[in-house]
């Protein structure tokens, strides 16, 4: 077995290690469990003219386009829901999108498709006239652009569908010739029979001929030879009048011009792991490499060598370059790495897992993070600033001390902070990925609580400059929620749901007991402080009650798993288990069946001081309530078009409620909201 091929298997492993993984976790994950919602992971990023920045995804249609500067960031419609593998600008400025659905350009202010069938890449030379154009699974085509059409497209891959069609007749006419006997032994019939098939595989060889003069005659397509069996692409670039293309597990090859079969490219080169290919504006040709870093081809060289400055072990994943000699590199160990000179220095950019670079027409610099997000730097990589793409402003939680310093998580960003009521947000740390689930808290010292399901609960004492991991006590991995008791108490959710734990004084976490259980098991998923001091926790088998602001727990019993909570203003609890709908009356201890939760009721509900609340309802409306006895009373609402994720209060009675799409606040008892200007495009 060759180095190569072992140095694959183990890469394949690993991979199959990830995916068991994975797949592992979802299958052990309760049925009623909160899904899993990720931030897109970025593939790729692309500058287009006028400022305008292009940042691909993992989603299906996961494309997203900016404004010019990077602000304004939206979803492109028309693109398929299906999985785009790489964007291309030509040099005329048309954006195309290879998918697995067809070529896409975007005409006529709409993306339309070209042909059908599965694209992965397409490469232009540089006045647009000509391009490499990669066929899922079919190889590299060389394409003369200026007499692309649907129509000849359509031809090219009619043409490959014969040409694997004839190769699978080919195959089988090989399969009956072995298996023929031949010489003195055989019989006449048999010696017919062996002639009948030869006779076969002289007119399929007629037939592939004329396949290959149709497939050319009138088509802007031609097949060249020489690249291996199921090549699998990273890059094509013109070079020196013909082409260069990289391969992964076989390094570069090189097409003359005129010629119509490539050759290798392999002097100097470290190895065949090349992951991308791309030419510069000042002519020298770069190539990445898993674990073997960066190399340079000089126009006239016959030999690759290494970019000094770019660490020899790291794995290259794209390149990007500015006009004026600026390089950007995007690595999968050592995050970003700038230079200004045309790669003779460097700096180091944000780090992490970079899979896209770009540089913008202003001299911007973009970086995607596989799972953190995009950052842009606008002082030369001075400094890096966190820039949202996707869920553009979905506030995932809020928390606000009465001085008027609050937190919030938005998605695919991180955590923003105000110290003044929230006129003013600026970036922070959070020691966690910044997704829907994260949870956060903050007690009455001042101290600052993070908590992910996935990567544990953390704290800090310096409103998010520096964290510490909180576990003392609490059961290995996530923490599903995080609160602060009405009397300044801790109450914590592990992320396997495994019961509900308060913090001491000496900071170690401790589990609550039931009421009446001798340390029975029970599982929670989150839980809600009601009028009354009442108090509520709820996970997929459980619902546990406090009438004493969540001191002590008892269990309330139900046999079918719940599907949904909420609470009325009367302080009813509606739990929807399977098919049925259940009441719970305050002082009643058996629930009764309803016909559903009623639309007025509360899915959040949040104590905002002096006898008023907030709540979000089923229906999406958003009421500010007030204590009335054991009650409450609906005094302010509000429609604030969009799905409420969260709710807060500030000093000053200022109210706060996060949305999917930004957040809202009023400052006069909930008669007028105000959006709140969370980030500065």
């Amino acid at each position: 077995m060759n180095k190569g091929f072992r140095v694959f298997l183990v890469l394949l492993a690993a991979v199959l290690v990830l995916v068991r993984t994975d797949a592992r976790a979802q299958a052990d994950a309760p049925a009623d469990a909160p899904a899993r919602d990720d931030i897109p992971k970025i593939r790729q990023l692309l500058a287009l003219p006028g400022g305008r920045t292009l940042v691909l995804t993992t989603e299906k249609g996961g494309l997203y386009l900016s404004d010019s500067g990077g602000g304004g960031w939206r979803k492109a419609e028309g693109v398929p829901e299906a999985f785009v593998h790489s964007a291309t600008l030509a040099p005329g400025g048309r954006v195309y999108l290879a998918t697995s659905e067809g070529l896409y350009t975007f005409t006529k202010g709409k993306w339309q498709r070209s042909t059908e069938g599965a694209f992965s890449g397409i490469f232009f030379n540089v006045d647009g006239s000509a391009a490499m154009l990669r066929y899922w699974g079919m190889g590299l085509h060389f394409l003369d652009a200026r007499g692309m059409t649907a129509e000849s497209l359509r031809a090219m891959q009619d043409a490959a569908a014969r040409r694997s069609a004839l190769a699978a007749e080919e195959e089988e006419l090989k399969r009956q010739m072995m298996e023929l006997p031949t010489g003195d032994a055989a019989t006449l019939e048999e010696k017919r029979t062996v002639m009948r098939v030869y006779s076969q595989w002289q007119d399929m060889e007629k037939r592939k001929e004329e396949n290959a003069r149709q497939a050319e005659a009138g088509m802007p397509v031609r097949i060249m030879d020489g690249l291996p069996e199921g090549a699998s692409v990273v890059g094509a670039i013109p070079w020196e009048g013909g082409w260069l293309t990289g391969i992964f597990g076989h390094g570069v090859f090189s097409l003359a011009d005129g010629s119509r079969q490539w050759a290798p490219r392999q002097d100097g080169l470290p190895g065949p792991w090349i992951l991308t290919l791309e030419a510069s504006p000042w002519g020298q040709a770069f190539a990445g490499f898993f674990g073997a870093g960066l190399l340079a081809l000089d126009p006239g060289s016959t030999a690759w060598k290494r970019v000094d400055g770019v660490p020899v072990d790291c794995s290259v994943q794209a390149v990007s370059f500015g006009s004026d000699g600026r390089v950007l590199v995007a690595t999968r160990e050592r995050g970003v790495l700038f230079s200004p000179d045309r790669g003779k220095t460097w700096a180091p950019g944000p780090g992490g897992n970079v899979q896209g670079v770009a540089v913008g027409s202003d001299g911007s610099l973009w970086a995607g993070l596989w799972e953190g997000g995009l950052r842009v730097s606008s002082d030369s990589g001075a400094s890096w600033k966190p820039r949202p793409f996707a869920h553009v402003g979905h506030v995932a939680d809020l928390a606000f001390s009465e001085s008027g310093r609050g937190f919030a998580v938005l998605v695919g960003l991180g955590l923003l902070a105000t110290a003044d009521n929230g006129a003013n947000w600026a970036q922070t740390e959070l020691p966690v990925r910044p997704a829907r689930d994260v949870r956060l808290a903050l007690d009455r010292d001042g101290r600052l609580f993070a908590a992910s399901p996935r990567e544990g609960l953390f704290v800090s004492d310096d409103s998010g400059a520096t964290w510490a991991r909180d576990k003392q006590g609490l059961p290995d991995g996530g923490v599903q929620a995080v609160t602060v008791t009405p009397d300044g108490r801790l109450l914590a959710i592990p992320g396997d749901g495994s019961g509900l734990y308060a913090r001491g004084g000496s900071g170690e976490w401790t589990l609550v007991p039931l009421a009446g259980e001798d340390g029975w098991d029970y599982g929670v998923w989150d839980l809600a402080f009601l009028p009354g001091d009442r108090a509520m926790a709820f996970g997929p088998q459980d619902l546990i009650l406090s009438d004493d602001e969540g001191r002590t727990w008892r269990r309330h019993r139900f046999g079918q798993a719940l599907r949904e909570v909420a609470v009325d203003a009367s302080g009813t609890i509606f739990t929807r288990r399977m098919m049925t709908t259940f009441a719970l009356r305050p002082g009643v201890e058996e629930s009764d069946e309803v016909p559903a939760i009623p639309a007025d009721a509360y899915r959040l509900l949040r104590n905002t001081g002096g006898g008023r609340w907030l709540g979000a309802r089923v229906d999406g409306g958003l009421d500010v309530l007030e204590e009335r006895g054991a009650a409450l009373v609906p005094v302010a609402g509000h429609a604030p078009g969009s799905v409420v994720t969260s709710l807060a209060a500030g000093a000053d009675g200022a109210l706060f409620a996060g949305l999917e799409n930004g957040m809202i606040m009023s400052t006069d008892g909930g008669r007028t909201w105000r959006r709140c200007d969370l980030v500065d495009y």
